[in-house]
């Protein structure tokens, strides 16, 4: 891909569906992309599969267009965003570590999956134990439909105590539920960041780290210093990129990540966290207020596939990651 290539580049390597805690199906996302005239996006839903298994179908689908010489629409690479820590300061820091161009059906990968959604649930239990601690039991079905249906489970349950007239709104419900509330009492829910690095090596893929100065327990931003530490501890661990450009973040942030990647090796990626039509993380809306800064990825470079002159992809989910820097 050449430079002039890359500066038009359009993508958004961070995007999720209803498989988790989307609320939007894959067809909605590809063709919601490509009215935003996207080049290339990654699903990434939280720690399933089925979007990246959906997106390696659409890459068998794409050869099939270059063969007959149609051109390809867009490019829609597998991935998936794990829930993960590293010990920092001596304690559990949540993080997420978000897995581009792996193969979906990798055994080591399925299988941490497989093993983050039995803890998921585990935590779905601990969260309505929580609630009732509170005093808002639910009752036996309601707990049967978050159990069931939910993903992280807070806003369900803030939704069941407005039904059940507990509380007006959702958000009512919600603040008084989960102001405080600590996620990191039960770090089992989550797996060691090492673990998820290796697994997408295995499978394959790209290891980046997500939004590193997101404080996952607070729903606040960290500091830079702490972001950069966060950095460091993965990259002693496999770390392959960096999602420097994302969408809550102002763009002095995103620019001072982008030099803390560069200076250290690591691939530059961007995502806007997309989780619903038309809500505030707009789809290819990686950083700031209506900015894309696409252009400014190498990711699609990492994983060895093309995008000029016909956007062909060279099978993402077969990409192996690039050499280690230096």
């Amino acid at each position: 891909m050449s430079m002039s290539d890359n500066d038009k580049l359009r993508a958004d390597f961070h995007t999720h569906t209803a498989f988790s805690d989307g609320l939007g199906t894959m067809d909605e996302l590809v063709e919601a992309a490509m009215s935003e005239r996207l080049d290339a996006i990654a699903v990434t839903d939280h720690d399933v599969l089925d979007g990246a298994r959906w997106a390696y179908g659409w890459g068998r689908h794409q050869e099939r267009l270059e063969r007959t010489g149609e051109a390809p629409s867009i490019i829609v690479i597998p991935g998936v965003e794990i829930s993960s820590f590293v010990i920092r300061d001596g304690k559990p820091d949540v993080v997420h570590i978000v897995l581009l161009g792996v193969d979906p059906f990798d055994t080591g990968l399925t299988s941490l999956c497989e093993s983050l959604r039995v803890r998921r649930i585990e935590e779905l239990r601990r969260r309505l134990g929580h609630a009732a601690s509170l005093g808002y039991a639910l009752g036996p079905e309601a707990e049967g439909r978050i159990i069931a249906h939910a993903f992280w489970g807070k806003q369900e349950i803030a939704r069941e105590l407005v039904l059940s007239e507990c509380f007006e709104t959702v958000d009512a419900a919600y603040h008084a539920l989960w102001d405080g509330y600590d996620t990191t009492a039960n770090i089992d829910a989550y797996v060691p960041a090492k673990c998820a690095i290796e697994a997408g090596h295995s499978a394959g893929g790209l290891a980046v780290l997500a939004h590193p100065l997101r404080d996952e327990a607070r729903r606040c931003l960290v500091t830079m210093s702490v972001a950069e530490e966060r950095v460091a501890l993965t990259q002693g661990m496999g770390l392959d990129g960096v999602e420097c450009f994302y969408s809550a973040f102002p763009e002095s942030d995103c620019l001072a990540l982008e030099a803390i990647a560069r200076a250290r090796g690591l691939v530059v990626s961007c995502g806007s966290d997309h989780h619903d039509l038309g809500r505030r993380y707009r789809l290819g809306r990686t950083c700031g207020e209506g900015a894309n800064h696409g252009h400014r990825t190498n990711v699609l470079e990492a994983l060895g596939i093309e995008i000029a002159p016909a956007r062909t992809s060279s099978r993402p989910w077969e990409a192996t990651k690039p050499a280690p820097a230096g």
